[in-house]
């Protein structure tokens, strides 16, 4: 499994990093086939070389911006709490248009916001104009969500 998992993996990164070149699930982050399932790379990695992860935490990148590596000495285990504090602390945290599943954009909250406020027009039919729930376009118009657009 060790020779499988490290011909994915391209040793050359900046700053010591090992790049994953095998899949990637939809936030970027590498994917491995293990025991017929889809797992995260860098889980893998340190549980083949650093050892096994304790129960209720996770794996932390000490190199906050490449969430493709997979190098052993980035790696660390943490709380979700802790990965969230990372995130902040170093602005990788996917809000908006940076999430990965993001739907909207700036410009089209902007424009619901407009057309709901300047219009007859429904939150359902901003939601079938959008191709996004009623529920997101409640949270867009009563500013629960995207509340850094104005």
């Amino acid at each position: 499994m060790e020779e499988r998992f490290l011909s994915k993996v391209d040793k050359n990164g900046a700053g010591g990093c090992w790049n994953w070149t095998g899949g990637l699930f939809d936030n970027k982050y590498g994917s491995f086939w293990l025991n017929r399932k889809s797992v995260l790379a860098h889980r893998v990695a340190y549980e083949l070389w650093i050892g096994e992860i304790p129960e209720g935490l996770l794996i932390r990148h000490k190199c906050k911006q490449n969430p493709k590596c997979v190098n052993p000495a980035h790696l660390e285990t943490g709380t979700h709490q802790e990965n969230s504090n990372d995130m902040k602390r170093d602005g990788t945290s996917s809000k908006g248009s940076s999430h990965y599943k993001a739907k909207l954009n700036d410009d089209s909250v902007k424009e619901i916001r407009r057309l709901y406020g300047d219009t007859n027009i429904t939150q359902n039919q901003l939601a079938k104009q959008f191709g996004v729930s009623k529920f997101a376009i409640g949270c867009v118009v009563n500013n629960l969500s995207w509340k850094h657009i104005t």
